[in-house]
């Protein structure tokens, strides 16, 4: 009775203040608020039962919801391939399942914001849809790595959620977490209101089960789910349209579906790359930064559009080698009813590497020909191939790691303060190691997998701590330019 009480104050007190202010408020919200209980009661709830608290929170959510501009947006504002990152189900406590595979979202900074309105665009659709029931947020963690992280993101999402979506999460499950981004994960948890963290549970990959039905669990995650739960609504563009209405430039545009990426290289006089030998199937795969994102599957120009089953080079060039993989680039078993599916090939290239390598690095993978991936060319010069450059010999010391060709590293296992970390460090000819680059920071944390964690060269206070050094003479001066 008290609560029924309470939503009546708030939605009288918002009825007057809507009167007061009525363009700080979108018509359809107000509507919601004085019809649907559900609309106040989640808003009480999170503002811990008092009315006062659960007013300001309402208003608040319901201002920022016409900054947004909410109620203008549209399925066909987002492309298909937004829509293809995410499979829907039913988790077991009665939720929407939301799944994603973390490893394949890649930030780029052209498609940032249009992403968050995705999100949030999913987000608005889902609750209209559940009205209470909630989402189950399932995240496939393997294979992640550092730059799959979005921190951006990460602030964007923490007050959508608690503030302007009250209890819509009812859990995220985050499915065997990587050991390189534990304590990433520790500091995104910190970030967080108690009430959401006790929402966040680390499981692994064969608990799954325990909290949604397996007929909605994927293959390729474990379950017996072969029907693809997407929603893509019929009428989306593509990636490709989409860019050119919103003028993001050429750059922009170097991450297509294979038909395109196709269509870019015959362009420049160039077809899809062939790769006719395991030396150029090395060289490929084992360059960083090819194209112009940090995607690490790249379209290569084997395909089967001809005739199914029979993958010819779009170069016309003889099919003399394969590195074939059995499954698409994302791990799913191949659905030979899909029409295009696993008729256009990838391959796997490493960011960098002195990383650590992924186990299907060079592999060649039968994608859905509409997957968006970077791609790479190839024009023939002449027909002599050249062989890989071979990887550092390693002119370090003894007991000390290389980077690359410029740095020499050392995890030093004492116990001391910065100063006298850098003191045993300079008595080594060597400096505090700094950090300038993701793929830096990638081989760092590899090195000190099962270690303490170390000093490196900023400074805050002078309390005790492992140390790590690098050699002076081959560390390059560089601007503070990567945090």
């Amino acid at each position: 009775a008290q609560e029924y009480e309470a939503i009546a104050q708030i939605r009288s007190a918002f009825e007057a203040e809507f009167k007061c202010n009525p363009d700080l408020y979108h018509k359809s919200d107000v509507d919601r608020v004085l019809e649907n209980d559900w609309t106040v009661h989640r808003f009480l709830l999170a503002g811990d039962g008092t009315a006062s608290a659960g007013l300001t929170r309402l208003m608040n959510a319901m201002k920022w919801r016409k900054e947004w501009a909410i109620h203008e947006m549209s399925e066909t504002d987002f492309p298909k391939q937004f829509y293809q990152m995410m499979r829907f189900g039913r988790a077991r406590n009665g939720s929407t399942i939301v799944l994603t595979r973390a490893q394949f979202y890649i930030p780029l900074n052209e498609w940032r914001e249009l992403f968050k309105k995705f999100f949030v665009f999913v987000l608005e659709t889902l609750d209209r849809q559940n009205t209470g029931a909630g989402i189950t947020v399932v995240l496939d963690l393997r294979d992640c790595r550092l730059f799959n992280v979005d921190f951006d993101f990460v602030w964007f999402v923490k007050p959508i959620q608690s503030k302007y979506y009250p209890f819509l999460l009812r859990q995220q499950l985050n499915c065997d977490i990587p050991w390189i981004l534990s304590s990433v994960s520790q500091f995104i948890l910190s970030l967080m209101p108690q009430k959401t963290r006790k929402l966040m549970h680390f499981i692994k990959l064969c608990e799954l089960s325990d909290h949604v039905m397996e007929e909605y669990i994927p293959v390729y995650m474990g379950g017996t789910g072969v029907r693809n739960y997407s929603w893509i609504p019929d009428t989306c563009t593509g990636v490709e349209e989409l860019a050119k209405s919103l003028d993001l430039s050429e750059k922009n545009l170097k991450k297509l579906v294979w038909h395109d990426a196709n269509e870019a290289c015959l362009s420049n006089n160039a077809n899809l790359v062939s790769i006719h030998n395991p030396t150029d199937n090395f060289v490929l795969s084992h360059r960083p930064r090819l194209g112009y994102t940090y995607n690490t599957v790249y379209w290569i120009g084997l395909n089967s559009l001809v005739e199914r089953g029979i993958y010819k080079w779009s170069d016309n060039k003889p099919n003399e080698y394969s590195n074939m993989a059995n499954t698409n680039s994302q791990g799913q078993p191949l659905d030979p009813d899909v029409r295009f599916q696993g008729r256009c090939v990838s391959i796997r290239s490493v960011l960098n590497t002195t990383s650590v390598i992924p186990k299907d690095v060079g592999k060649w993978f039968k994608d859905d020909c509409n997957l968006v991936h970077s791609f790479i060319c190839g024009r023939p010069v002449n027909e002599v191939v050249v062989p890989p450059t071979p990887p550092p010999k390693g002119n370090c010391p003894k007991d000390w790691y290389q980077y690359a060709d410029n740095k020499c590293m050392k995890y030093m296992n004492k116990s001391m303060t910065f100063s006298d970390g850098r003191a045993q460090c300079l008595s080594l000819k060597a400096e505090m190691v700094s950090i300038h680059s993701q793929e830096e920071q990638d081989f760092i944390s590899a090195m000190l997998y099962g270690k303490t964690q170390p000093y490196i060269g900023f400074k805050k206070d002078a309390s005790t701590l492992i140390g790590m050094c690098v050699t002076i003479e081959k560390q390059r001066h560089v601007e503070d330019e990567y945090m």
